[in-house]
């Protein structure tokens, strides 16, 4: 609270934004998109909005006209960051909404990579909202920006495609947007602002393989590709220790969906496979490669004698201390 009432006075104190205070505004937009993939939504929605108010209010008064631009820029990011939050919410409506304003700004603020990133907000509301006709159109239409800013939004939009595609039931667009977004790899170039905003402004290798898996998770034929590259990015994230409250969210969302499906099941399975042995990813499954690693799982009796049972786990993903027999193994 004392240094929010710091920041208001310093703020307020300059009829015009000095470089002190232009540089508090860009700290306070940077923070709030580096908290907001590793900090609940509810702990820092009220930060989203304070930043906004202030960047808007700055926006109201007299500025020099470089600082204009440069607030215009913040505030597409702000409004990106809250347009994210409202699709985090359940509230596409709004979400568009707020990205519309976003797009505004960076016009305003004529920044090619601020542009193609709201694009790119657009495209995954439009996704998530069951519109994937509307995902690609988004899209595509920032796929000109991000040639431009060469940022990782060229990467960005089209694994976004990618996506859209699959759930349109097109599989040959599907893999060509994949491969465009490998490609894209190669075009971006440091040094973009955006991009070292950090956190939800940039897009990381672990992102793309999450899309991807995504993706193929829709085409028939796929699913052992989309296992793959589900499993190459849970890997990601957590060398990275970014298994975000967002992608935990989403993966809870996964377990309940699982859920769902098993009561109409004739079989119960965790993989999505109903084949004998493949309908979970240890339980009876000794001496087969694991789904991860491919090293043999392995099955041991524990517990008190008469009442032992059979535990397995992977060896090399789930290590396990076997001076502690008597106890069960992780997983």
């Amino acid at each position: 609270m004392a240094a929010s009432r710091a920041r208001a006075f310093a703020l307020a104190a300059q009829s015009g934004l000095g470089s002190e205070a232009m540089e508090q505004v860009y700290a306070d937009v940077r923070h709030a998109a580096q908290a907001y993939p590793q900090r609940p939504l509810p702990e820092i929605l009220g930060q989203l909005v304070e930043t906004q108010d202030l960047v808007f209010g700055l926006l109201e008064s007299r500025q020099r006209p470089d600082h204009h631009r440069q607030l215009y820029f913040l505030a597409g990011v702000t409004g990106g960051l809250l347009a994210k939050a409202s699709h985090d919410l359940g509230n596409p409506h709004a979400a568009l909404t707020q990205a519309r304003t976003a797009f505004m700004c960076a016009d305003n603020a004529d920044h090619h990579g601020l542009r193609a990133w709201v694009r790119g907000l657009q495209s995954l509301v439009s996704y998530w909202a069951g519109n994937p006709h509307d995902s690609v159109r988004y899209a595509q239409l920032g796929a000109g920006y991000a040639e431009q800013a060469n940022s990782t939004t060229s990467v960005w939009l089209p694994v976004s495609e990618a996506r859209a595609w699959a759930a349109l039931g097109n599989a040959d667009a599907t893999r060509a947007a994949l491969e465009r977004a490998e490609n894209a790899w190669g075009t971006v170039v440091e040094g973009d602002d955006l991009d070292e905003m950090g956190g939800l402004c940039t897009f990381g290798r672990n992102r793309q393989l999450y899309y991807a898996a995504d993706a193929l998770a829709w085409l028939p034929g796929e699913r052992d590709t989309a296992e793959r590259y589900s499993r190459q990015a849970v890997d990601a994230y957590t060398e990275d220790k970014q298994l975000t409250a967002t992608l935990v969210n989403k993966i809870g969302i996964a377990y309940h969906q699982m859920l769902e499906l098993n009561k109409e099941r004739p079989y119960q399975s965790t993989t999505g496979d109903l084949r004998e042995r493949e309908r979970t990813w240890v339980y009876r499954r000794d001496r087969s490669p694991c789904r991860r690693c491919d090293t043999p799982v392995v099955v041991e009796l524990q517990g008190p004698a008469g009442r032992e049972r059979a535990s397995y786990w992977c060896p090399s993903c789930q290590p396990y201390d076997t001076a502690h027999r008597g106890t069960t193994p992780p997983g």
